[in-house]
């Protein structure tokens, strides 16, 4: 079904226009709601919720069905639910897609639920996104809401304190077995994922030359960079090695730190390349002459890996450590980020949250530099030689990936012991465009 594998940014009213021509019916991924769910109350004059009649808030009712829908969708293996599309059906037959009918103020609606999932869920549903599409020119429309599979659960609707889960065609309560034996799975889940990190070996296992390089800059000791992302949830892509569509090129581009513009194709201009298929993967390796080398894989379990080694220089300079620069690293998880995004977005998963690890190697007394230039930059140095481990960063979206790059290079900033707090940003809207 197109609505289900089409990422979320791009699903039109077209789109809902074929479920309806379709007699699609609704799955365990896929739930319609016509009008805004409404039940009249003795005494009361409004005959349907309050955004309908009044526009200025959703009402509870209508809230928590919908929330409850959501946290069904989270607890069991993810969904899409679409407002404004009526079904057709009964008891002894399946329900089916029938119509649609506008909602009044369809964006503004979207913002409302979810804001209303950030305050009414809990824990938190990290991968929801939602897509409103106009129908028309006075605002009104259809609202689309997709949250994925959740590793965070069991969720549950705080006025309520049920939990739900999707059974069939319809969102349920969870009974005390359900919520115990969902606990388990989940723990299992996590596990698979520490075991899925844990058998890439380690950073120092990589091969990488180390030798017989000319010195430059005063450079020597050796750096290495992995950045290291996986789905949260089971993924596994078919026919991985004839879909070149799903590698993202990727370009030269700026970054901004703390408002200063940085240009820098360093490593971004060995992101270009031919990737070459491996048994249910995919990955570039650079040529034998690059001092600096960019390793980069894409594998059928959805894991993206980015990996960048410096070569080893001679110690003919004066000058102690090798020079890192703050542009190297973002610019290589910037990648890392935007070959995720493009992954998931093409596989029919955008909600899937990711994690996303960093490590380090580089030797004693190596040098990080904030703005690339050694003599006049804040630098700070690295006291200790040896692998460091960052901690492990969930990333759910787009939205969040400044704040993900902002993050982890403030602990980078910190292994280096120095306190760079500054705000980082990329152009991820160009860097994502084909």
């Amino acid at each position: 079904m197109s609505v289900l594998s089409k990422p979320i940014g791009a699903i039109t009213k077209v789109d809902l226009d074929a479920l309806v021509e379709a007699k699609a019916r609704e799955t365990n991924e896929l739930e319609f709601k016509g009008a805004l769910p409404f039940r009249p109350t003795k005494g009361q004059p409004e005959t349907a919720d309050r955004w309908i009649e009044k526009g200025d808030r959703v009402g509870d009712l209508a809230r928590d069905e919908i929330m409850a829908e959501l946290i069904a969708f989270a607890n069991a293996d993810g969904g899409t639910l679409i407002l404004g599309l009526y079904e057709a059906g009964t008891k002894d037959e399946p329900r089916v897609a029938d119509r649609l009918e506008a909602l009044p103020r369809c964006e503004a609606l979207l913002k409302r639920l979810l804001d209303a999932a950030e305050d009414t869920i809990e824990p938190r549903l990290v991968g929801l996104a939602g897509q409103s599409i106009a129908d028309g020119d006075q605002g009104g429309g259809f609202v689309v809401l997709r949250v994925s599979k959740s590793i965070r659960g069991p969720h549950r609707l705080q006025g309520t304190r049920e939990f739900y889960i999707r059974r069939g065609e319809r969102a349920a309560k969870m009974d005390v077995r359900e919520i115990k034996d969902l606990t388990l799975d989940l723990a299992r889940t996590g596990d698979s994922l520490e075991a899925a990190f844990a058998g890439r070996g380690g950073i120092t296992e990589l091969r990488w030359q180390t030798a017989e390089r000319k010195a430059y800059n005063g450079n020597r000791g050796a750096f290495l960079l992995r950045a290291t992302a996986l789905p949260s949830v089971h993924t596994q892509i078919s026919n991985l090695t004839k879909r070149k569509d799903l590698w993202w090129n990727g370009k030269a581009f700026h970054i901004s730190i703390n408002g200063r513009d940085l240009s820098s194709d360093y490593p971004s201009s060995r992101f270009d390349g031919t990737p070459r298929p491996r048994l249910r993967a995919f990955e570039m390796l650079p040529g034998p002459e690059d001092d600096q080398r960019l390793y980069r894989t894409i594998r059928s379990d959805g894991l993206v890996e980015f990996t960048l080694s410096h070569a080893r220089y001679n110690s003919s300079s004066a000058e102690f450590g090798t020079y890192i620069y703050f542009d190297w690293i973002a610019q290589l998880i910037a990648g890392t980020l935007c070959q995720v995004e493009r992954l998931r977005s093409l596989i029919g998963q955008d909600t899937t949250s990711y994690a996303l690890e960093l490590e380090i190697w580089s030797g004693e007394g190596s040098r990080m530099l904030l703005f690339g230039d050694r003599h006049t930059a804040p630098s700070g140095q690295l006291t200790q030689a040896g692998p460091i481990l960052l901690p492990r960063i969930e990333v759910a979206g787009v939205a969040e990936f400044s704040s993900v790059l902002s993050l982890l290079l403030l602990d980078i900033s910190n292994a280096w012991g120095q306190h760079w707090d500054f705000p980082v940003t990329a152009p991820w809207d160009t860097l994502l465009r084909d």
